[in-house]
């Protein structure tokens, strides 16, 4: 899970330099230039979404299990720490969705039907897991105020490149 996480920070800095690439090609060339961010948001965007919905779908299992919802063997891997544990994916899901994010305002709107149809439904489970149930205890918002944070930003971020693609 670390690994993926430190993958996550490599994958955002190589968008951003190719962010960067495509806004000097434009400046310099005009709009007809080749942006080198497209072709990597059509090639890095299906394993990272695919990624965004097992570990959304985990941590939302994660979420809802107690300790007496699980096998013997499930405890086992637990307490010897095999399984992901609920904090990670929450960092995982939130370095994908600073991703998402980060996609939304240098694509040009490029990104924007991506976003629509593969984070905003991912974020909109996870917002509703939230508001039903958990706010009301101080030790889960606290918990979860990180994610609900980037969530905003996501959401934010998307609207942003709506509006300038328009």
């Amino acid at each position: 899970l670390q690994i993926q996480i430190s993958c996550c920070d490599i994958i955002l800095s190589g968008f951003q330099s190719l962010g960067k690439i495509g806004s000097f090609r434009k400046m310099r060339y005009g709009e007809a230039s080749s942006n080198p961010l497209l072709p990597a948001i059509a090639e890095f965007w299906p394993p990272m979404i695919t990624r965004l919905r097992s570990t959304s779908s985990s941590l939302l299992t994660a979420k809802t299990l107690s300790r007496s919802d699980l096998s013997i063997g499930q405890i086992m891997a637990t307490d010897r720490d095999e399984a992901p544990s609920q904090r990670g994916l929450e960092i995982l899901i939130s370095k994908l969705l600073e991703i998402a994010s980060e996609l939304c305002l240098i694509s040009d709107g490029f990104f924007v039907d991506r976003f629509e149809n593969d984070v905003y439904p991912i974020l909109y489970k996870h917002l509703g897991d939230f508001l039903h149930g958990r706010a009301g205890r101080n030790n889960d918002f606290d918990r979860h105020s990180q994610s609900i944070v980037l969530l905003r930003k996501s959401m934010l971020s998307s609207d942003r490149g709506i509006t300038e693609s328009k």
